[in-house]
């Protein structure tokens, strides 16, 4: 049940204890007070019933979560190692890796964002939308950089110890690679905070994500 206030009687009555907008609420409304405390009990009584759900469902979130990053964390190394094997000092490392996990992490929030960590954390949502103008400039700057390197020095600096034929092959995969992770993580930034507003406002009119 809400409170007129905002607040609601399973949060503190789960508690064992009056939040204050319900002190606010039996002292300011007393047909409020009148209806509530013949069913305290059973509201007391659904509040525990429910506790152990919620707990369950932010757990299973929680191990979600850590799945996925280390499913993201595979996924980084599995792009960086053909780079890593054949090249000597390739300059990216760190931009590279960074645009592998924005674009993983911000595809899954897009599409999974109901059962995600964040799905009813709002003020998480509001800063993403906030800073997305900062991540789009991080990842322009990170994929710009890239394609001034390849433009003044060229990628087959980075692989003259290898032979010819694999020198193309090598060059073509870190091109692609670093060109695809990069637009997918600016695109992705951009349709994450369009996906975040949507869901700010069905939490605010529906309740839902």
């Amino acid at each position: 049940m809400v409170l007129p206030l905002g607040g609601r009687v399973g949060s503190c009555l789960s508690l064992k204890w009056p939040c204050s907008t319900c002190c606010r609420a039996f002292l300011f409304y007393p047909h409020f007070s009148a209806f509530v405390f013949p069913f305290l009990p059973v509201l007391t009584e659904i509040s525990f019933f429910f506790a152990p759900r919620m707990a369950s469902i932010i757990k299973h979130k929680i191990i979600a979560e850590l799945l996925w990053w280390i499913f993201t964390a595979v996924v980084v190394i599995l792009v960086l190692f053909p780079v890593w094997k054949n090249t000597i000092d390739f300059p990216f490392y760190v931009e590279n890796a960074m645009l592998v996990i924005v674009f993983i992490t911000f595809t899954r929030y897009i599409f999974f964002l109901p059962i995600s960590f964040i799905a009813r954390l709002k003020w998480i949502k509001v800063f993403i939308i906030l800073s997305v103008v900062l991540f789009c400039f991080i990842l322009a700057t990170a994929l710009g950089d890239f394609r001034n390197y390849m433009d003044e020095k060229g990628l087959q600096t980075l692989v003259t110890h290898l032979h010819v034929t694999r020198q193309t092959s090598v060059m073509t995969y870190i091109k692609n690679e670093m060109i695809f992770f990069g637009t997918g993580s600016i695109i992705t930034a951009i349709l994450l905070t369009f996906r975040l507003i949507i869901s700010l406002w069905r939490m605010r009119n529906s309740g839902r994500v």
